[in-house]
């Protein structure tokens, strides 16, 4: 299912695009939700790679200021080219400041017989997922818009390790067909937040940046996370996800947090 109702993000010209209030975040109404940004981002480094572009085996995505839900200019091009082994990079820019930018490894071996690791799938979804249903969080936005969430263990309004399908149901650009790798992309931000170790009533959880690495190209709609966030006590810490489709584990994401309390 490529999108139903709405895309995230308008297409404006060549590297310009228009967000659509689809792609704001829990904490503020007029910023972006991180996975927003990041499948924004990938779906540029993807359109750069075209045909020559392997599976992309590992795309970091940094999260250098507040992304306003507004018009926005994405620069992405090769930055490192080779046959088997390639590096994509993109740019968000807002007015003259950048305010996210990815990597990516495109990697395209030939040993195509080198065994799949094996993981137990957790059960499968039940439902068409539930959205998100923290009052703090049920605003209009990326997070109850763009996604259904169907717990397995643990909850948002439960601090502790979670795991949750997560599937995205919208488009990312326009009528562009959403990429196996966007929808892990976008699942695996929800690894912070699914697994919190406090709650968002008095303490905020923002990341920073989001890392995923893949060891195959996903092969459903819904994306399982594994999730659990590690604090020492210091204002900061990280989540970590192991991500599967539905026939297997395919990755692993990691997020840097920041630790702010509210008021």
């Amino acid at each position: 299912m490529s999108g139903s109702g709405g895309a995230l993000y308008h297409q404006l010209g060549p590297d310009r695009f228009l967000a659509s209030e689809l792609t704001a975040g829990p904490w503020a109404a007029d910023a972006q939700h991180g996975a927003p940004v990041g499948a924004l981002l990938l779906h540029c480094i993807q359109q750069a790679a075209g045909t020559d572009g392997g599976p992309f085996a590992r795309v970091t995505v940094e999260l250098l200021r507040p992304v306003p839900v507004t018009e926005l200019h994405v620069v992405a091009g090769v930055r490192r080219p080779g046959k088997r082994v390639q590096m994509f990079a993109a740019e968000m820019i807002h007015g003259d400041k950048p305010v996210a930018a990815a990597t990516a490894w495109s990697i395209n071996g030939d040993a195509r017989d080198v065994p799949g690791s094996e993981r137990p799938v957790p059960p499968l979804p039940t439902t068409s997922g539930n959205g998100l249903v923290v009052p703090e969080f049920s605003g209009r936005g990326f997070h109850s818009q763009a996604v259904e969430i169907d717990f397995v263990s643990g909850h948002f309004t439960e601090p502790g390790p979670a795991t949750a399908w997560v599937r995205f149901h919208r488009t990312v650009v326009d009528d562009h067909p959403v990429t196996p790798a966007q929808r892990a992309l976008i699942a695996a931000d929800f690894g912070n937040g699914t697994s919190s170790t406090v709650s968002p009533k008095d303490t905020t959880f923002i990341n920073a940046d989001l890392t995923l690495y893949l060891s195959r190209t996903p092969r459903s709609d819904w994306i399982a996370i594994e999730s659990t966030t590690y604090t020492g006590g210091e204002g900061y810490g990280f989540a970590e996800s192991v991500v599967f489709d539905e026939s297997g584990v395919v990755g692993r994401s990691v997020q840097a947090l920041l630790f702010q309390r509210r008021g």
